[in-house]
């Protein structure tokens, strides 16, 4: 396939593989129509937030895009995966072998997490394995999201969040119940939003952290009641 030249140019060419007009971006991203039209034409400046943004809209559009190919054009050209969205993947057939669908899932997120990887190179990917975050998220579910590092915003406050913590080896998967800002560091507290079946910390507060992700797409293990 021949490279598109610039930046613009792939701007363009990914929504006219959807096949959708910067009207409906706007109307459903909040994407504003004069933006996208600067940005298909060179003439805003591309910050990492806008290139996040477009990501994100494209993936939930089902379009994997890479970081470096929207800014160089080099690597893997954008790609379809119809099955990304959550409502339609994996869903349990009543006749199926549990066992078998387990198997399958956990293969399935497998490759999910390199394709993810290989798409999108500074996101995090995190799976929750206890019931600390229903109903929101459910054990078994996978989490998306790209790392904030400079200031958190305040409208994360209750939101669930992928968090490492300082001197942590792992990430956590929590509700962030309040941030507290100050020039040199910043601090939250954690918490999670069922705490009669966590044997994990129900409550850290005042944590240091190493960054924090808002959750930017969740898919499900299996459906699940509300």
């Amino acid at each position: 396939m021949k490279k598109l030249e610039n930046f613009g140019d792939r701007v363009k060419y990914l929504r006219n593989l959807i096949k959708r007009s910067r009207k409906y971006l706007e109307e459903k991203y909040n994407f504003p129509e004069i933006t996208q039209k600067k940005l298909e034409y060179n003439e805003r400046n591309i910050s990492q937030n806008y290139i996040l943004k477009i990501i994100n809209i494209y993936l939930k559009e089902n379009l994997f895009v890479t970081e470096n190919w929207l800014l160089t054009g080099n690597g893997k050209y954008p790609y379809f995966i119809n099955n990304f969205n959550e409502s339609k993947i994996l869903q349990i057939k009543n006749n199926e072998n549990q066992s078998d669908h387990i198997i399958k899932f956990n293969k399935f997120i497998g490759e999910l997490e390199e394709i993810t990887k290989e798409c999108y190179p500074n996101s995090l990917v995190a799976r929750t394995f206890k019931k600390d975050m229903e109903p929101i998220i459910f054990p078994g579910d996978y989490c998306i999201g790209w790392p904030i590092l400079e200031k958190i915003p305040d409208n994360l406050i209750g939101e669930p969040c992928i968090v490492k913590i300082k001197k942590c080896n792992t990430l956590k998967i929590k509700i962030i119940k309040n941030i507290i800002n100050d020039i040199d560091i910043q601090k939250i507290n954690l918490s999670v939003s069922n705490i009669e079946h966590s044997d994990d910390e129900s409550f850290i507060f005042n944590a240091e952290f190493e960054f924090i992700s808002p959750i930017m797409c969740i898919i499900r293990k299996q459906k699940h009641e509300y």
